[in-house]
């Protein structure tokens, strides 16, 4: 996954430097280029360190062929594909540490809670599923303008009970 942020222009007081931006995350499947949109809030520690918060929506379909012990025994007899679409939320908490000039590595948890799904043509608006999970990243910084930038950052997520 890749995660392209910090669009907006950077606040700055006398104690913190703060950015707001737009989070896209696209992500490859079977199904083709698929993505989500959400809002991060970044708060700069130091020069070097900041933390990362936000909220991002995904849309996720794909297909699955459901087995059963019929078409364990005979193959000839598999259900037809069934699409299964999910909706999903993200919460991430992150820290990030600058390694280089537009170079950082970035640690943290999320939350994913399952908003929606659909099965074939049954469809669940209370799921309650939640999934945590570790986030490990290299982040890069595209510099666009004066106040603004491109930040692209793939991760590699990590399932945690």
């Amino acid at each position: 996954n890749f995660i392209v942020t910090n669009l907006a222009s950077p606040k700055k007081n006398k104690h913190k430097r703060q950015s707001f931006g737009v989070a896209l995350s696209p992500v490859i499947s079977p199904k083709g280029l698929q993505g989500g949109l959400g809002y991060t809030h970044q708060v700069a520690l130091s020069e070097k360190v900041s933390v990362m918060s936000g909220i991002s929506y995904t849309p996720w379909t794909t297909t699955t062929q459901p087995t059963t012990a019929a078409s364990m025994v005979n193959p000839s007899s598999l259900n037809p594909d069934v699409k299964v679409k999910l909706n999903t939320l993200e919460i991430p908490i992150e820290a990030k540490v600058k390694v280089a000039k537009n170079i950082a590595v970035s640690g943290g948890v999320s939350n994913t809670l399952l908003l929606k799904e659909t099965i074939g043509n049954v469809v669940n608006n209370n799921p309650e599923l939640s999934i945590s999970s570790i986030n490990l990243g290299v982040s890069y910084d595209i510099k666009i303008s004066k106040n603004s930038q491109i930040n692209l950052q793939p991760y590699y997520r990590i399932p945690i009970q």
